[in-house]
Parts: C-alpha cells; structure tokens; sequence
C-alpha cells in the first residue's frame, strides 16, 4: 500500500470522526497556559527523562539535581534534547515541544496499528482495509492510548518502534547485508528506547535463528549498539542496569504483581472503555473486566483460526513472545505493581490488530461506525476532562477513567506550592521529586530512581543520613516520603503545613527557608495547617 493508498484509507469517516475530538485536544492542551500544560497529560516519572534532556541540552552533563544519572531511557532523551535547546533554557516551552513530539508519535502509532491489522487481516484472507480502519478508530479515538503518547516518558516511542520492527520483521524478504544492518538499527534503537525490548531481540532470536541464522547478525550488531548505554550505566554505579529498574526490583509481590499484570493486559485489549487503576480498592470488579477482555481477544483468534492463510512472520512471532517474557518478568522480579500498564503496552501491538482482524469478519461493513460512535461517546467526556486541567479530576472521571491516578498530581500543589512559598537557595528533597526537580532544580531525588547515592541509603533504610548529608532543608512528600526522610532525626523536623496529599516539613532553625507571610508564620508557630 503506497501513501496515498495509505492517507485515503486513514482519512475515511469512521477514522475522523473517532480521531478529530482527540486531535483538537490534544493541540487545545499543547497551547493551554504553563500550569495547565504541566499538570493534565505528562505524569511526575515522566519529568526525570525530561530534566535530564534539559541539562544535557544547557550543557550541564546527563544529570539530575548535578548528580550522575542513568535512570533514564537514552532514545527518549536524546529525542527531546534538541526540543530544549530550542527552547533556550524555558522549561515549559521544553515540555510544550516534547508534547508537540508525543502527538507526532500518537499519528505514527494510529498509522502503524493500522498497518499490523491490515497484515493480519490478510494472513487470515481477508481484504484487510476495514480491519486497518477498526485499528486506527480504536487507536485514535482512545483516551487510554493517547495519554502513553504524552506522559513525557518513553511508552508511546516504544510502540511506534516497537511496531516497525514487527512490521519489518514480518515480511518475508531474504537477509541480504542490507536487511541484516536495517533490522540491526531498529533492534539497536529498540533497546535504548527501554532497555526491557532486549527481551525482544532475544525472542527473535528464538523464533526465527533456526531458519534464518542471520537474524543472529542483526541481533549482534544490535548488541554492539547499545554497548555505549551499558558502558554509561557502568560508569554511574557499577551496573548494566539503569538505577530507575534497580529501585524497583528489591522486593517484588509475584501474586500482587499478577493482579496488576491481569488488570494491565484486560485494559489494552479494550483500550476505548476499560481504564483501570492498578490500586487495590479497584478490587475485585475491575479483574472481572479484565478477564473479559482478555476472552474477547481468544474469542477473536478462534473465529479467525479456520481462514489463516499464512503463518504469523517473525515479527509476530517474536513479539508474543516478547510480551510473555515481559509478564513473567514484572510479576516476578518487579517491586513497583503500579507501573504494569505502562510496561505492558506492548500487548496493543498483539491484541489489537488481532481483534480488528474479526471485526473486519464479524461485524457489518459500516460497523466501523458504530465503533467509532462507541468510543466517542465513552473518550469524548474523559477529554474534555483532560482540557478544563482540574488540579483535583471530578470523581466519575477519576473512578472510572483511573484520571485521578496519573494526572500529574503533584505539578498542584506540590510544585506551585513550592514555588510560592520556598526561597529558591535551599535545597529541598523528597521521594516524590520528579515535577518538582524539573522546574526547581535545587531538589534532591530520595527514591533513587535517579540517584545512585539515594538509592545506596534507602536499600539500607538509612534516607535520613542521606538528607542529612545533603544539607536539605524543606521537605514537601506523601506522609510516608516524609517519615522515612526524617527517621531517626524527627526531632530536627517541624512539620508546618499540610497539603492535599503532601505534608511540608522544614528543619528547625531553617524557618527563613519559607518566604511567604503565611508559611514563615506558620513555621515559627511550629503548627501545622
């Protein structure tokens, strides 16, 4: 299918109606003023690998807080670095650029996902167009899909890569030098989106070196590649992998992390109504949809099982397998539960296509638009959530849609209040530090996604020497950031004010840290408020 086969089959009805809403959000919150751009779409990880690409771009080094950093994904960054430069040192002219660029990989991905679901139309003898359409309304239309395109972190990136690789993958072409370096750089660009993709060229390697033994070319040159991250990573403290997966793997909860993963995969097979929150008091309802979802996909595959024309390619192959090895990683070997959304994207990529593959066979030929319809009116209310910017998301959208958890909740009140009530020269610290060390950098990452040092004292339950050490003098944290940053030194801390989520503390005789009447007043009270 060439371009303009391509652009008149995107640009049918069903495609615009579903897409166009999504579209004008997206460019109504790309010009929205500098608080809203900063709390609706991009999430508080994400503001890691973006102030990473801020100081690489003013000349300060790969760096965070002036410490050393490898908890980043390198692809990502190295995207947005230039996107900073232009943007002359204005941080939120950098993450108005980077959301500009997370729309462009949104388009990509709707283009792609239409793409993987024409070839598996077709394996199964189908005409595949109507299926390409199905894809590309799901893909458009979903809240879901468009908030991992603009969290300001490497998701939507891996997909799209991810995407062409399996599409490359797939066709059946013979491995000339040329093909051996093309899939090579995409193996290669694949790994330093996330480091986790190596899985994928493993799986390739598995699936399709028996009959094609140069695949384990492209799979060295791929490996060659990478050695400058790893090299990095070394470098940083003494690891292959980043500090932001070893802070997350210390102590893993395999039958939590089922559950999530469970959540995580129902929830990218119906990615236009099912948006769960991966916290427990989603329990157990939200696995019973999950669990249907995931049935619909099987469903689809049986329906589809007597027409299979072709087998699966490489590609495909290599990407069911990659996705297996991902759940069994991050249910057993991963601490932080809450994340497996985003990790678990991929499954898009397999179930997806897949089930427009049966919509093409099963449903009417203008059932598109009755899909479309559908995923309008459960998208168009969430969107026009996304572009008020509430600091706090109405509760039906925060119940239903999981808004409320990845809102960047902690741009208001954590930074504003900060920025209002905290004199520039001190240093402050916390776990939660992602929003707020990205537009005041004198803040300290506790957690140590970020922050090798950080992330030596908390394995040792000893963050309260850290903070010390680091002179830090305000603290502004979830409760449970604050307890572990004061430990054994409570009697050093005064805690002043309480916010919604957040609690303020601030060392004692380090009261002129507050500048504002109402938070010094409340310091040398010694209250809370």
């Amino acid at each position: 299918m060439g371009w303009r086969g391509l652009t008149r089959l995107l640009g049918r009805g069903p495609v615009l109606l579903a897409g166009l809403p999504s579209l004008a959000a997206l460019v109504v919150l790309a010009l929205a003023p500098r608080d809203d751009l900063a709390r609706t779409l991009p999430i508080e990880d994400g503001f890691y690998a973006l102030s990473v690409a801020h100081n690489v771009a003013a000349g300060d080094g790969v760096t965070i807080g002036g410490v050393d950093t490898n908890g980043f994904q390198p692809l990502w960054v190295a995207l947005n670095v230039p996107l900073y430069w232009l943007a002359g040192g204005d941080r939120y002219l950098g993450l108005r650029l980077s959301q500009w660029l997370g729309t462009l990989l949104w388009v990509a991905f709707v283009v792609l996902v239409a793409l993987l679901a024409r070839r598996t139309a077709r394996r199964h003898g189908l005409g595949g167009d109507r299926a390409a359409v199905l894809a590309a309304v799901v893909a458009a239309g979903s809240v879901s899909v468009l908030r991992i395109h603009h969290n300001g972190l490497e998701t939507g990136l891996l997909l799209v890569v991810l995407a062409a690789a399996v599409l490359v993958l797939d066709e059946e072409r013979p491995w000339t030098a040329r093909r051996i370096v093309l899939v090579g750089v995409l193996l290669g660009l694949l790994v330093w989106t996330r480091i986790d993709a190596a899985l994928f060229a493993v799986a390739l390697a598995a699936v399709a070196a028996r009959r094609q033994p140069r695949v384990l070319a492209a799979c060295a040159l791929a490996a060659l590649l990478i050695v400058p991250w790893l090299a990095w990573n070394l470098h940083v403290d003494g690891s292959i992998l980043p500090t932001s997966g070893a802070a997350q793997t210390g102590a893993p909860e395999p039958g939590r992390n089922a559950d999530a993963a469970l959540r995580a995969l129902g929830a990218w097979a119906l990615p236009p109504l099912f948006r769960p929150s991966l916290h427990d008091r989603s329990v157990p309802l939200s696995e019973l949809v999950a669990v249907a979802g995931l049935a619909l996909v099987v469903l689809a595959g049986w329906s589809l099982r007597r027409r299979r024309t072709a087998a699966p390619g490489a590609g495909t192959r290599a990407l069911a397998l990659y996705l297996g090895g991902l759940v069994l990683w991050y249910t057993l070997a991963f601490e932080s539960w809450w994340f497996l959304d985003r990790y678990l994207a991929p499954a898009l990529l397999l179930m997806l296509p897949l089930l427009a593959a049966a919509g093409e066979r099963l449903l009417p030929r203008r059932g598109a638009y009755a899909v479309a319809a559908l995923v309008l009116v459960a998208n168009v209310p969430l969107l026009a959530v996304l572009v008020a910017a509430p600091s706090e998301p109405p509760a039906w959208a925060s119940r239903g849609s999981n808004l409320g958890t990845h809102l960047n909740l902690n741009y208001d009140p954590q930074y504003t209040w900060t920025r209002d009530n905290v004199a520039p020269r001190c240093t402050m610290a916390a776990f939660e530090s992602g929003t707020l060390g990205h537009f005041r950098p004198n803040a300290v990452n506790l957690d140590g996604k970020v922050n090798p040092d950080a992330l030596a004292f908390r394995r040792d339950h000893r963050s309260d020497e850290y903070v010390r050490r680091i002179g830090a003098t305000v603290l502004v944290d979830i409760p449970s950031g604050i307890e572990r940053a004061v430990g054994r030194y409570r009697a050093d801390w005064r805690d002043v004010r309480r916010l919604p989520r957040f609690v303020v503390a601030v060392r004692r005789g380090s009261e002129d840290c507050l500048v504002s009447a109402s938070a010094a007043g409340t310091a040398a009270a010694g209250g809370g408020g």
